[in-house]
């Protein structure tokens, strides 16, 4: 059986703080910071919802692979699990983030170990006189990634791409520690990998790639290990035979045929683009400085790494390419070069969702640099020296400003300045709806407000649900008593009885000085609701 053991008590006390910290975290205010679930979440938690209570998806299909949802379709592992988890504790938004910040935290552990098997393949411990010892180059690892910006940001929302991750770690560390220690892990970690597949639209791309870069880099382990491991091979592609037809379906190239533009380009041109927009993703502005401009990214005005991490992350690379043994360097430069490939035939660019994949090795580069720099400190310095303690300070302080920079950032400012990228006043737009609903015969909707939104937070009842056609286009019909508009103006001849009107500020008319306003946190005005008349 696989064990996950620390060396000494001690690394085990620090990895559990650091987790702990990690959890801290990704869990704190979950369900109001980030301030609203998106459109995205806000499918993935009405479909886990219909699947616990009928089995069906929105649409009334029963346990299907592909959701369908705003115009896309989703793989099924994160909608499953949030299911299981409406099941039993019933419809709260947090549920629909508890999947990926769980993934989040538990990718701390798995971050440590893969890092520690980096360490120890190969003899890679032969180096230490310009490393810490393998357990606290992989206790740096750790608590970086606990609190990278990067780690933070897709683990508080409900992202696919996050728990997937989480699972491609988890394979990757199976598949390390087999080759080192002779256990044969491979099995699991083949499902593993075929789970995150099956979890989010890069991983389908990223996860092949790795697993072909193996034999390359891994023969002499494969090869001594050839049955067990074509045994495991045999027994995943079984597994996967009765859904490989739904990996190369329709349904599953929609996301990348509506995001993907080389195919209407020249082949030249396409090249030339392809190549800039990979690139896009190792830009220094974009990585510590700037960081993924959709507000649902980044905080937008600090990197996806840390200040701190651009020189650790030039001395851990320089580190690795002379002075590591070929496997983990060659291991560690295939994920970080693959790993944008996803993300680069898509638009736009760079994009931190579908890069995820490339945190890791960003990460562990980092860390392995902040090990070399210490190293070279402790073996420089006497323990009382003056310097060396400077040095220590300097560290310290550093980490602690960027740290610090970033909380202030994401809890005071973004989540005012992304509101809007948070639909955030949906849910209280529909919850002042459903306490004016019995006073109105009927209720005029704005298309801004998604359906999904009232189906939640009414909620409309799933078996009600799936028999809406047309729930994301301009033709959805009337359900119950809502109608949905596109211009207030054309709400003409109203029916008999007493009206309410959910519309955008810029359609309420001039004239009209009674009327309730919905606004996001930031003060900004979302929606305004006010009541007509039959007739008037």
């Amino acid at each position: 059986m696989f064990k996950f053991k620390p060396t000494t008590d001690k690394t085990l006390l620090v990895l559990i703080a650091i987790t702990f910290l990690g959890g801290l975290l990704r869990f704190y205010h979950l369900s109001t910071n980030p301030p609203g679930l998106y459109v995205d979440e806000a499918g993935i938690l009405y479909n886990a919802y219909s699947i616990a209570q009928t089995a069906k998806d929105e649409y009334g299909k029963f346990m299907p692979y592909w959701f369908e949802s705003y115009h896309d379709f989703k793989p099924p592992v994160y909608i499953y699990l949030t299911a299981g988890l409406v099941k039993l504790f019933g419809l709260h938004d947090v549920l629909v983030r508890f999947p990926s910040a769980a993934a989040g935290t538990l990718s701390i552990l798995l971050i440590y170990q893969l890092t520690l098997e980096l360490c120890l393949l190969g003899k890679a411990q032969a180096h230490s006189q310009h490393l810490l010892p393998p357990q606290s180059t992989a206790l740096i690892t750790a608590f970086f990634f606990a609190i990278s910006p990067w780690s933070l940001q897709f683990s508080r929302a409900g992202f696919e791409a996050n728990l997937a991750l989480a699972f491609i770690l988890a394979a990757t560390t199976l598949v390390l520690y087999s080759f080192r220690s002779g256990k044969h892990y491979y099995l699991p970690a083949g499902l593993l990998y075929l789970v995150s597949i099956s979890t989010y639209h890069s991983a389908r791309m990223f996860v092949p790639l790795l697993l072909l870069s193996f034999p390359i880099i891994f023969w002499r382990e494969i090869k001594h290990r050839f049955k067990p491991l074509a045994l495991a091979i045999a027994i995943t592609a079984l597994i996967t035979l009765p859904v490989l037809p739904t990996l190369t379906d329709t349904q599953s190239l929609v996301r990348l045929s509506s995001n993907t533009y080389l195919a209407s380009l020249p082949l030249g041109d396409a090249i030339t683009q392809l190549g800039n927009d990979y690139l896009s993703h190792f830009d220094t502005n974009y990585l510590f400085f700037n960081g993924d401009q959709n507000g649902r990214h980044s905080v937008r005005y600090l990197g996806m790494l840390y200040y701190f991490d651009l020189p650790l992350i030039i001395i851990g690379l320089l580190t690795l390419i002379t002075k590591f043994p070929s496997k983990p360097k060659f291991f560690l430069l295939t994920w970080l070069l693959l790993t944008p490939l996803p993300a680069a035939i898509t638009k736009p660019n760079p994009h931190a969702l579908r890069s995820l994949n490339i945190l890791p090795a960003w990460i562990i580069l980092s860390a392995i640099g902040l090990s070399v720099v210490l190293s070279f400190v402790q073996t420089r310095f006497r323990p009382r020296s003056v310097i060396r303690h400077t040095l220590y300070l300097i560290l310290f302080l550093s980490l602690i400003y960027n740290f610090f920079l970033y909380l202030d950032e994401y809890w005071v400012r973004y989540p005012q300045i992304t509101a809007p990228d948070w639909n955030n006043g949906y849910k209280q737009t529909v919850q002042t709806i459903k306490a004016f609903y019995g006073s109105y015969d009927t209720i005029y909707v704005h298309r801004d407000l998604p359906i999904d939104y009232l189906g939640l937070y009414l909620p409309i009842p799933p078996e009600e649900y799936q028999l809406i056609p047309q729930k994301y286009t301009n033709f959805t019909p009337p359900v119950d008593k809502f109608i949905f508009f596109d211009q207030a103006w054309t709400i003409s001849p109203p029916p008999q009885g007493k009206i309410l009107i959910v519309a955008p500020p810029w359609q309420k008319p001039k004239s009209l000085k009674d009327y309730r306003s919905i606004q996001m946190i930031n003060g900004d005005d979302l929606f305004y609701i006010w009541e007509d008349r039959a007739g008037s």
